[in-house]
């Protein structure tokens, strides 16, 4: 079975979602520095990743994932913490 370049990147983006989703930014950084510390460049590796989408939409994107999996303040209460 042969894939496409945009077939590639559609499954990275997925992929790199589904990791963040489920690891989260620290574990899925580290993930990927052993998954391509050995194949090559990061820089290189980013650049596709990344291409044709602005620092406004990387910010948007981020801050939409931090929105959605952001768990509550807790407070302290005179029970004790909540």
């Amino acid at each position: 079975m042969r894939s496409t370049t945009s077939e590639r990147q559609s499954l990275l983006t997925d992929a790199v979602e589904v990791l963040l989703k489920h690891l989260g930014p620290q574990k899925t950084i580290q993930l990927w520095r052993i998954l391509i510390a050995p194949q090559g460049d990061y820089l290189k590796t980013r650049r596709k990743l990344f291409s044709g989408k602005s620092v406004a939409a990387l910010y948007r994107g981020a801050k939409k994932f931090n929105l959605q999996t952001s768990r509550p303040a807790r407070t302290r209460t005179v029970e004790g913490w909540s």
